[in-house]
């Protein structure tokens, strides 16, 4: 049986001020966190049921659909990919309530390699999936999409669910109150294991993105690891690979 996740910290009362410059990014805020932290890994869970059976939302919860079986081996191999990252260094996991990213979450703990120090592991609400509206109906999926896309997919909201504004919102709440949970340690890398709609709002809220840098924004992808970098600047930088397959605007560094 696969254990729960746990939680290895205390909150340590240091703050993380909002404040942007004219440079598009929050200098004081990143200040904080880059004291802490040399890495932040953002992974998109592994493939779920409903990638391949989109009708499973209509009589199943939202959250509890879980990972075929494609996505156990993919998340199985997060561990080594994960591991060549950090390499031996000191990790703090968050991880989204949903089952399909806790199952990840889990299966890319085996795969990790001993060297890595894991201080801890939190589970998350404010890295849950965009709300969609309880069950989903198949029938109204592909005219809903449509719609959103000639809407805007950062403002549109969904009945009785959520608009990408609101998902920003959740992760600007979570980012901007990193510092006070992490533990107090130099070297660390924080990964985060979310959804390709939250992975996006993370990055528009750590790099300043506009609301049309957002809508050229592509998620990820299953099982892929987005990697952000510090630099001797203190600045985060985002990798190559990620960048290209996510169209993220150029110079933007953070």
């Amino acid at each position: 049986k696969l254990q729960f996740l746990y939680f290895i910290g205390a909150c340590r009362g240091r703050g993380m001020a909002a404040v942007a410059s004219h440079t598009g990014c929050l200098p004081h805020s990143h200040q904080h966190l880059a004291s802490i932290v040399d890495k932040i890994v953002l992974i998109q869970h592994a493939q779920s049921v409903a990638q391949v059976n989109p009708g499973i939302t209509g009589h199943q919860p939202d959250w509890k659909v879980p990972l075929t079986e494609r996505g156990e081996r993919q998340a199985e191999q997060l561990g080594g990919k994960l591991g060549k990252v950090v390499k031996n260094g000191k990790v703090f996991f968050y991880v989204s309530p949903y089952e399909r990213a806790k199952q990840t979450y889990h299966l890319l703990r085996y795969g990790l390699p001993r060297g890595v120090k894991v201080l801890g592991a939190k589970e998350e609400p404010r890295l849950s999936d965009q709300q969609l509206g309880n069950y989903q109906n198949p029938n109204t999926k592909a005219p809903l999409s449509q719609l959103r896309k000639r809407y805007g997919k950062f403002f549109f909201r969904y009945r009785e669910g959520e608009s990408a504004s609101d998902v920003f919102g959740r992760s600007s709440s979570l980012l901007e109150g990193l510092t006070n949970e992490l533990p107090p340690t130099g070297g660390l890398t924080v990964v985060m294991i979310s959804h390709g709609i939250t992975i996006r709002t993370l990055l528009m809220k750590l790099f300043n993105l506009s609301v049309p840098d957002f809508e050229l924004l592509s998620s990820p992808g299953s099982a892929h690891i987005v990697t952000l970098t510090k630099d001797k600047n203190n600045l985060f930088h985002i990798d190559p690979t990620s960048k290209v397959l996510m169209k993220f605007p150029d110079s933007r560094v953070c």
